[in-house]
């Protein structure tokens, strides 16, 4: 989160360490950097369900037990 204040780190990588070849472009292809909380919930979920086939699960039947109705 906040673009403007990742902005030096990220130039550092792709002006420096890409032109020294010390990173590739995937590696900077990996970072995102955004103001927006939803788009970074979006990024988040995605590769958790990319990844690790994370899936949202049915929802929990009430149980009488738990004071539920």
């Amino acid at each position: 989160m906040g673009k403007e204040y990742w902005r030096p780190l990220l130039e550092f990588m792709s002006e420096k360490m890409l032109k020294d070849g010390t990173i590739n472009q995937a590696d900077l292809d990996r970072f995102i950097v955004t103001d927006s909380a939803q788009e970074a919930v979006e990024s988040v979920t995605e590769v958790a369900k990319r990844a690790f086939g994370l899936t949202y699960g049915s929802r929990m039947r009430k149980r009488w037990f738990f004071g539920e109705r």
